[in-house]
Parts: C-alpha cells; sequence; structure tokens
C-alpha cells in the first residue's frame, strides 16, 4: 500500500487544436495500489486531500494523448470540436462540442467511469458524421473540468447534467437527447428520471443504484453486500479516502482488446480510484422519480458479449419502462460497446433512434 514519491509529472494538455498547456499532477501513484492518495491532514475542523489537486500552467504540449482513441485523422476530428465551458455547482465544466452549423438535434453523451469526453472521440465524431450535433461531457472532477478528481455523488452529477441541458436548449433549441456508456448510460437514465426537457436517450447499460440487486454489477457482489454498511460508516468518517477502481470492477471482464484498456489505464486524465464518498454513493442513489414514472423515449443498447451488465438484469429494468422504448442487443461486442471495433453494429440503431425520436 505505499504510495511513490511525491514528484510532480507532467501531462500534456488534450485539446483540439495547438496548445501550450500541460497538466501537473501531485503525485503519481501506482495504478495496482488498493489505497491511493491515502495523506489527510486535518485542518480547520474537516479531512483535506491536497495530493490530487491539479493546475493548468504554461508549457510546451506534445502530441495529444487522446489521438490514441482515433481510427479517423486525428486532423479532421479536431477541426469540428469547438471548446465550452460552463459553471455548474460552482465549477467550470469542460465540454466537447462537435458543432454543426445547421438546425441539427443536439446529443449529449456522457463518459463512463473515471473517463474523460475524449476517451470516446472516434465514437462522437462518426455520430457527428449522421447529422447530429454532439456535446461530449466532462462531468465534475473528471478530464479537464474542476473539481477533485472523482469526488462527486450521484446526484451531484445529474445536477451537472442538467446544467448542461440548460446551456444546450438556450443555446441550440429544444431538440436534445442524451446518451452515455456504462455508469455514463446509467446517468443518462437517471437524467431523464430527472429532466422531461431531454427528448430521447440512449443508454449503454440501465440500472437501479438504490436498489439491491445492483450489486450484482461488482466483482464481488456478495462480499459487498456485507460490507456495505460499513463502506457508508467510513465514507462518513474518511469521505475523501480513495480505493482503486478495480476493487470492484474486474479489468478482465471490461474489454477483450487489451489495447483499448491499456489506453485508458495508462491516459493522464482517466481516474483509476475513486473517494469512498463516490463509491458509496453508486450503491445508494436513487433516480428522481419511480422509472416507471418516466416518459422520455428511451432505447437500451447491450452488448452480447458484456460480462459486467448481465443481460437479464439491464432487461429486467426495461420491461419496468412504460415510456416509448426499444432494446437494442449488439451481436459480438464486449463491455465497450462504442469502442472502434463495434462501432459498425453500435452506432447505426443508436442514430437510428435518434432520429426518430427527435425529428
Amino acid at each position: 500500500m505505499a504510495a511513490s514519491s511525491s514528484t510532480s509529472r507532467i501531462v500534456p494538455c488534450i485539446c483540439a487544436h495547438t496548445c501550450s498547456k500541460a497538466y501537473v499532477t501531485t503525485p503519481s501513484y501506482p495504478k495496482s495500489s488498493l489505497l491511493q492518495g491515502v495523506d489527510f491532514r486535518w485542518q480547520g475542523g474537516k479531512i483535506e486531500n491536497k495530493l490530487f489537486e491539479e493546475e493548468i500552467i504554461d508549457k510546451g504540449a506534445g502530441s495529444p494523448y487522446w489521438h490514441r482513441y482515433l481510427v479517423t485523422d486525428p486532423a479532421l476530428v479536431a477541426k469540428v470540436i469547438r471548446e465550452e465551458h460552463i459553471a455548474s455547482r460552482g465549477l467550470r465544466l469542460h465540454l466537447d462540442v462537435y458543432q454543426r452549423e445547421d438546425d441539427a438535434p443536439t446529443i449529449l453523451f456522457i463518459p463512463g467511469t473515471g473517463a474523460h469526453a475524449r476517451c470516446y472521440a472516434e465514437f462522437l465524431f462518426q455520430l457527428h458524421r449522421q447529422g447530429f450535433r454532439v456535446v461530449g461531457i466532462d462531468l465534475q472532477g473528471h478530464g479537464l473540468s474542476e473539481g477533485m478528481r472523482g469526488s462527486f455523488t450521484i446526484e451531484e452529477l445529474v445536477e451537472n447534467i442538467y446544467d448542461v441541458t440548460t446551456w444546450a436548449v438556450e443555446r441550440y433549441g429544444g431538440r436534445v437527447g442524451i446518451s452515455g456508456s456504462s455508469l455514463g448510460g446509467v446517468l443518462a437514465f437517471y437524467a431523464v428520471a430527472n429532466d422531461p426537457r431531454l427528448g430521447s436517450a440512449v443508454c449503454h447499460n440501465v440500472a437501479v443504484l438504490s436498489e439491491p440487486d445492483c450489486l450484482r454489477l461488482t466483482r464481488a457482489p456478495n462480499l459487498l453486500r456485507t460490507i456495505l454498511p460499513l463502506g457508508h460508516l467510513a465514507a462518513w468518517l474518511l469521505p475523501e479516502l480513495r480505493l482503486t477502481i478495480w476493487l470492484y470492477l474486474d479489468p478482465q471482464t471490461i474489454t477483450d482488446e487489451p489495447r483499448i484498456l491499456e489506453t485508458f489505464v495508462d491516459d493522464p486524465l482517466t481516474l483509476q480510484a475513486l473517494p469512498l464518498c463516490s463509491i458509496v454513493s453508486q450503491s445508494q442513489a436513487a433516480p428522481a422519480r419511480p422509472i416507471e414514472q418516466i416518459e422520455t423515449p428511451i432505447m437500451v443498447l447491450h452488448a452480447e458479449g458484456d460480462r459486467i451488465f448481465p443481460l437479464d438484469y439491464c432487461r429486467a429494468i426495461y420491461d419496468r419502462l412504460t415510456c416509448p422504448k426499444r432494446f437494442k442487443l449488439i451481436p459480438g461486442a464486449d463491455h465497450l460497446v462504442f469502442a472502434p471495433p463495434y462501432l459498425a453494429r453500435s452506432l447505426p440503431p443508436l442514430a437510428d433512434w435518434f432520429r426518430e425520436t427527435l425529428g
């Protein structure tokens, strides 16, 4: 459980265009450490974690890391991205807008656990080419957005999405849909339960986190059922105590493409550890209304080879929905259904659904 030295490291900025910024992260911790960044100090009556703050400084940046997620020429993708920033909960959120000048529907996209919007750059670019304006969102504490790295509750992330929706409706008009992958799919699901302004949703994976059956999504559900009450107490006492995400996610179940997983793990902007408060929130947050009362049209995407979200679990939640709906099984795909190897199968039904429901 020993941490590495506290030497700062320079992380190139991933701006879509030439940029002179870099991130300084202090310190760098081993990916395999169970407890990451456990170096708290008592100050002013509360425990503060000072090890994961980041600041932008002027430095020459090399080739952007996010290009590794692309199959398309990065120069072509960069040409259509406009970076925007909005305020949410007193923090500055970073958005990648794959812009269109026509009256196209706007699709908001929510990344999965630990990820940022440009982890999905190839998918977002190809969705843009299908005739949509696409907004990739870095939620608070993720990617290029402000906030302590990985520190959130589900309710706070839903509030982030609400604020981005407000911005999108005011900027582009009312035809706004939402999609997300993995935890991002769950957040998209929660977003439509919270906000009827969203006209349509495509959720890759769904869950009701406040229901006991959601522990099936973890690598050790029986153990977690036993220790979860202790986790709630620990999260109250040490909310920013960080645990590796691989404690409850088995990396071998994520993808059959090791290069994709390696790219994610080595990405300086992805999160390999989360505070206890964030982990516990994922086991107790309820949607804003019962899912049977959601009215927004929803497509649920499910990968045939998904080894994290069981098919019967997602199908049971889908069957409870009374809104216009569709369930689409993506053949031959693993959990990373929006990764380049599977886009030819996952993108067409998603785009068709948004055309049908958003006009």
